[in-house]
């Protein structure tokens, strides 16, 4: 096999075919030729052996496409470019290249990424109990089965006999801190879950489980 080195200089030698005008306005080039030398399509040190080995693959028809995420500097900060090759059927030895602008996602991603940092620290560091319940099997099998409103799904919880199984299923997970696990008295998720299912006196359930379907369904905070 050719070395990394080899790799990207025989690819540094294929002349490009064809680059249309949009390819050359995002990067700056004036033609094809700039276009491969232009820093737009930049490759980081760090990355360069496993695009060199994906072209490669490609190539040589052990894959069918290859999916990278490139980065470059630009004026405003990073760039990020999502490139696309795959092998042009027509013509055997010719890739077909796409790329697409994803830095406004990137930078969506991390942002999402500090916010949900930030949420977790707060959320473990709450001087009283918290924890959060998904509803959301819940939600998507109301829907299928044309639940509406609060009155629906109040209907649909007391009939057809449901089981234990049934209505666990439609939580898909528990998250608490150590506070609501120390107010529980629950060693882990599981059995303060367990303690969750108790908590509620038997002549409380009917008038509290519409409540509760109701925030679920959004009808209220």
């Amino acid at each position: 096999r050719l070395g990394v080195d080899e790799v990207l200089r025989e690819a540094g030698r294929c002349p490009i075919i064809v680059v249309n005008e949009r390819a050359l306005d995002v990067s700056g080039a004036s033609d094809a030729s700039s276009f491969m030398t232009s820093r737009w399509l930049a490759v980081r040190p760090e990355d360069r052996e496993a695009l060199a080995f994906q072209v490669a693959s490609v190539l040589f028809e052990e894959q069918p496409a290859v999916v990278v995420d490139l980065e470059s500097a630009r004026s405003d900060g990073t760039q990020h470019v999502q490139l696309s090759s795959t092998p042009n059927t027509a013509f055997p030895g010719r890739l077909t290249n796409t790329a697409v602008d994803i830095t406004e996602r990137k930078l969506a991603e991390e942002a999402l990424r500090e916010s949900e940092s930030l949420y977790r620290l707060l959320f473990h560091n709450l001087p009283v109990a918290v924890w959060d319940t998904d509803w959301s099997p819940a939600l998507e099998r109301w829907k299928k089965e044309g639940v509406e409103t609060v009155d629906d799904a109040v209907a649909w919880l007391r009939g057809g006999n449901r089981t234990r199984g049934e209505l666990k299923a439609l939580r898909s997970g528990i998250e608490a801190n150590q506070n609501a696990l120390n107010l529980a008295g629950a060693a882990d998720l599981d059995s303060f879950a367990e303690w969750l299912t108790t908590a509620i006196r038997r002549e409380d359930i009917a008038r509290v489980v519409p409540s509760i379907v109701s925030v679920i369904l959004g009808k209220q905070a």
